[in-house]
């Protein structure tokens, strides 16, 4: 522990949650959080990405807590072996202001080890939790640890509207004591594979709470602010194909559309692939069309001989205008739609269709 916090990116902070807090702001504070799941169907699993990031200018983060939504389930019975990955940009105040990336893994650990319990030892969020998970990353060649608390759910205010409860403290880059590089988080994305979604369809609000600094350098629970992540589930693209016939000629009537939950996606991007060999190779985008207000889109191409069609895209995080909706626990900040697939890994149509001439 002691090699571990001479160069801290990520730490378990001097202070208690629930201490009484100054309420003084240091500057500025607009933190924001996106979730993507990669997953997007009722009850499906697979690995969930918490995107962090804050402007170099905002105050120091001290604190952050995030809350799956009711209906997410999650596994937390694993005291050991890796769950996730990890990466960040840190900006070091002791060298010069230097921006270093860093990667690693994110690990289950056993909740019941002293170092976690234990008041003198865990100044962040003492006591027994559910699970605790590690994100361990290399800073100039030193292994960082950093732990984070992981609580289910099922009583309280907070089973009003989450089922689990993700938290992490952050050492304050001035306490040269505790962070000698004067470390400051300037992102973070790690992922873990041990959400499984809602059966049901419908809108769900990840939560995020972000504590800052103040001037004095203790937590200013005041300035606390929250951002929202806002999954409609389940994310769906559909194509259909048919035979048409204009003016003597055939074409192949392609129609869709991409839906979340019970909203279509509106101007939105949607790649469409054939093949005239087999519907395995049906890779090749030959268009890209934009769906209408309503999520839908429709094309004719020219069909000559039996021809395999496929679509997928990539639904990009956008605003919210709604703000944060029911979820009022502190002062309303981002709120945005999560996205859906990557370049890498794009949504698709469940099935190729075909179309003979």
């Amino acid at each position: 522990m002691r090699k571990v916090s001479r160069l801290l990116v990520l730490a378990c902070a001097a202070l208690m949650m629930g201490a009484a807090f100054s309420s003084t702001a240091l500057a500025a504070y607009s933190p924001s959080m996106v979730v993507a799941g990669s997953n997007h169907a009722i009850g499906g699993g697979g690995p969930v990405t918490f995107n962090i990031s804050q402007a170099e200018t905002d105050d120091f983060t001290a604190a952050l807590t995030l809350y799956s939504p009711l209906g997410y389930d999650a596994s937390l019975t694993a005291r050991s072996g890796q769950i996730g990955i990890a990466s960040a940009v840190v900006k070091l105040h002791a060298f010069g202001g230097a921006r270093v990336p860093v990667t690693g893994t994110v690990n289950a650990d056993d909740p019941t080890k002293a170092q976690y319990t234990d008041p003198s030892q865990n100044l962040c969020s003492p006591g027994l939790h559910t699970a605790v998970w590690t994100i361990t990353v290399s800073l100039q060649g030193t292994a960082v640890t950093v732990p984070i608390y992981v609580d289910r759910i099922t009583v309280g205010p907070e089973a009003a509207f989450a089922s689990t409860r993700i938290r992490v403290c952050f050492n304050n880059p001035n306490d040269r004591v505790r962070n000698p590089t004067g470390a400051q988080l300037l992102s973070v994305a790690f992922s873990v594979n041990t959400f499984t979604n809602p059966t049901t369809a419908g809108v769900y609000r990840w939560v995020g709470l972000f504590t800052p600094y103040a001037a004095t350098g203790a937590p200013n629970a005041a300035g606390t602010i929250q951002s929202q992540t806002v999954q409609r589930l389940p994310v769906q693209l559909n194509l259909v194909a048919k035979k048409v016939r204009r003016k003597g000629k055939v074409y192949a009537q392609l129609s869709g559309d991409l839906l979340a939950a019970d909203q279509g996606v509106s101007k939105n991007a949607v790649q469409l692939m054939s093949s005239t060999k087999s519907a395995k190779n049906a890779t090749k985008v030959f268009r890209t069309v934009r769906t209408d207000g309503k999520g839908r889109f429709k094309l004719l191409v020219r069909l000559k001989k039996r021809t395999w069609f496929r679509a997928k895209t990539v639904i990009s995080s956008r605003p919210v205008s709604t703000g944060c909706g029911p979820v009022t626990i502190a002062p309303c900040g981002s709120v945005v739609t999560a996205p859906v697939g990557s370049k890498a890994k794009p949504l698709f149509n469940r099935t190729t269709v075909s179309v003979r001439p």
